[in-house]
C-alpha cells in the first residue's frame, strides 16, 4: 500500500512540474554560456587597473541603463550580451567613485565585437 501511495505522490509531482513547463515554457536564454565581453578598466595615469569601478551599458539615451556590472581587482568587468546587442553602437559609462575619478562615458561603435580597455582619469 505504501508503495503504490509513493509511486502516486511522484507521479503527482511530475505531471505538475510538466504543467508548470508547459504553461509557463521553460527558463529564458540568459546569454550566461556566451563569452563576455572583457573591459578592462585602467588608471590614465599610472595603468593600474582600477577596482570596483561600475560598468553600465544601454543602446542610447532614450533607454534606461541596461546591463551593469563592476570591474575586479584586477580591473576588468565582464559584461554578456544578448545576441541581438552584439555588434550595436552602445554607449557606455564607467564610474568609479571609490577613488574620485572622473565619469566617463562615451559611444562604442559595433560593441561586443572585440574587448576594451579604457583609461580613466582622477578627479583634480
Amino acid at each position: 500500500m505504501k508503495l503504490i501511495r509513493n509511486i502516486l505522490k511522484g507521479a503527482s509531482l511530475t505531471t505538475a512540474l510538466f504543467v508548470f513547463q508547459a504553461c509557463y515554457g521553460s527558463p529564458a536564454y540568459i546569454g550566461e554560456l556566451q563569452e563576455p565581453v572583457r573591459i578592462k578598466v585602467l588608471d590614465a595615469t599610472n595603468g593600474e587597473p582600477v577596482n570596483s569601478a561600475r560598468v553600465r551599458l544601454r543602446e542610447d539615451d532614450s533607454q534606461p541603463w541596461g546591463k551593469t556590472t563592476y570591474s575586479n581587482e584586477d580591473g576588468v568587468a565582464l559584461i554578456y550580451l544578448d545576441d541581438e546587442l552584439l555588434g550595436k553602437d552602445m554607449e557606455l559609462e564607467v564610474v568609479a567613485d571609490i577613488e574620485s575619478y572622473q565619469r566617463m562615458d562615451t559611444l562604442i561603435i559595433g560593441f561586443g565585437m572585440n574587448d576594451l580597455t579604457l583609461n580613466i582619469k582622477r578627479s583634480k
